[in-house]
Order: C-alpha cells, then sequence, then structure tokens
C-alpha cells in the first residue's frame, strides 16, 4: 500500500514536469487564460490557431527551477521525507504557479514585474519543499532529516497566502483583474513576503508577529475583492 501510495505521488510530480515541458499557448487553452485572459462581459477570446511561446514569454531559468523543485519533490518522496500529505501540499502549489505562468504569457509577453513575481513564487515554493523535508513529520519508520523551525512555522499564514495567489491567478484568467491591478497586487505580494523573512530572521515568529503579517494578509484579501469587482476589466484583444 505505502508503496502504490509514493508511486501515485510520483506520477503526480512527473505529470507537473509534463505541464511544465509542454509549449504555453496564446489565450484560450485555459478557458481564456490570462493575464490578460481576456474578458469583455464574460466573454473569453479564444484563438483559433494557438502558438507556442514567443521570445517574449521564455523564461529558462523559470523553467529550470520547476524542473528542479520536481527533483526534489521526488527526491522527498522517495525518501521518506515528505509525507503523503506534503508532497500533495508541494504538488498543488507548483500547479498554481504553473497556472499563473500560463495566465502571464496569454498576451504574449512577459514583463520583468511577471517573471520577477513568478521568481518570488518559485522562492516561496522552494523554501516550503526545503521546511517540509527537513521538519519533524516523516512517512511511518523513517527518521527525521535535520531538525526544522518550528518557532517560525504557520500554517495559516501560508494557506492563506496561497488563497490569495490563486485568487489572483483566477481573476487574471477571467479578465475580472487588468494587467495594472495584477501588478499592483503581486507587488503587494512581495512586500508581505519580504516582512515575513523579516520576522523570521531570528528564528522565532512572535504572537504579535503573526497577527501582523495576518493583519497584512486580510488587508491585501480586501484589495483583491476590491479590484476584482471594479469596473475595470481585462479587454479582450481584437
Amino acid at each position: 500500500m505505502k508503496g502504490l501510495m509514493n508511486s501515485t505521488l510520483l506520477l503526480a510530480i512527473g505529470w507537473i514536469v509534463a505541464l511544465s515541458l509542454t509549449p504555453a499557448l496564446h489565450a484560450g487553452d485555459r478557458g481564456g487564460r490570462g493575464a490578460h485572459a481576456k474578458k469583455a462581459h464574460g466573454n473569453h477570446a479564444h484563438p483559433a490557431n494557438p502558438k507556442p511561446d514567443t521570445p517574449g514569454t521564455r523564461d529558462p531559468g523559470v523553467n529550470a527551477r520547476q524542473h528542479r523543485q520536481r527533483d526534489r519533490t521526488a527526491q522527498g518522496v522517495r525518501s521518506g521525507q515528505l509525507t503523503k500529505d506534503e508532497a500533495q501540499e508541494i504538488i498543488a502549489q507548483q500547479k498554481t504557479i504553473r497556472a499563473e505562468e500560463k495566465a502571464y504569457k496569454s498576451d504574449g509577453t512577459l514583463t520583468k514585474e511577471e517573471r520577477k513575481d513568478l521568481h518570488q513564487d518559485l522562492n516561496a515554493a522552494s523554501k516550503n519543499i526545503f521546511e517540509e523535508k527537513h521538519d519533524a513529520e516523516t512517512r511511518p519508520g523513517v527518521t527525521p532529516a535535520e531538525p526544522g523551525a518550528p518557532g517560525t512555522r504557520d500554517p495559516g499564514v501560508n494557506a492563506h497566502q496561497a488563497a490569495q495567489k490563486k485568487r489572483i491567478v483566477d481573476g487574471v484568467q477571467d479578465g475580472t483583474l487588468t494587467k495594472k491591478e495584477t501588478a499592483t497586487l503581486a507587488h503587494k505580494e512581495q512586500q508581505i513576503a519580504r516582512l515575513e523573512k523579516r520576522l523570521k530572521e531570528d528564528g522565532a515568529l512572535s504572537l504579535e508577529e503573526r497577527a501582523r503579517l495576518k493583519d497584512q494578509l486580510r488587508s491585501l484579501s480586501a484589495e483583491i475583492y476590491r479590484q476584482k469587482h471594479d469596473a475595470q476589466t481585462a479587454a479582450t484583444p481584437h
């Protein structure tokens, strides 16, 4: 049973890689996919002949990092350092980043800010993989690796950040967020990530610091809602 579970997780990880190797298509392949994507009055644009990535959307650094993170996750599953739940959480995070990448590329351009946001998300994913592989949770019978830093971990904050990222990606894909609004929200995400990193530098995250982070996340959540429900929407390309 354990072997079957691990094989299933490894197949799921391999599926993520297959997605990353598939050329990203222009708007239309995720129901009008994105940043971009390109809704007018609720209708998506669906080009008849989607094309592969253009030079303006290619970023070998992003692809290479996605592959390395896949390999690290697969190794953690094989070694038992990652539990089933941990591996599934990591896989879900990678899928969200992939969806975000597709959304950003849907207009044929990957801007400097969009590349920066993707690398910021990959930084967070890399850190999450490390923490999950080095915490006290392992597959039964496996000795934990080096102790992690439980004093700095807050699953509630991580879950909140992941949910907000998904809301932004959804807004890009359905056209309720313009490119400018997306860039503004991504910048605020990065500010919160930098604040979190700074607060954790001493190896502890106090109750006051956790409350501060959650207050910032609540503020961003409200901003996401406002931007998605205002009168501005992504223009449908002609």
